[in-house]
């Protein structure tokens, strides 16, 4: 975690913004993680690119680089080679 990052959204929005942001992200059966998951598990190429894209944006702007990198990484494989979808053996 970037704590620097973190820190400075508390400031902006509140401890209770924060765990909003993180709500959206980390909630179980709705959240972007596992709606990023659903999409690459399902999806084709141009979904699971679009999905990683916009969760990798909100871990960014949520101080969670690693996280962020990960995602970037599978697009960047997806754009390697867009005619297989990850996932899929």
């Amino acid at each position: 975690m970037d704590w620097p990052t973190i820190e400075e959204l508390t400031q902006m929005m509140g401890q209770e913004g924060v765990a909003e942001q993180l709500q959206a992200i980390y909630s179980p059966g709705t959240g972007a993680l596992v709606e990023c998951t659903n999409v690459v598990l399902q999806g084709g190429v141009a979904q699971q690119r679009a999905a990683l894209h916009k969760l990798k944006g909100s871990l960014m702007l949520l101080g969670l680089p690693a996280m962020a990198a990960f995602c970037a990484k599978g697009e960047v494989k997806l754009k390697a080679d867009p005619s297989q979808p990850l996932g899929r053996p």
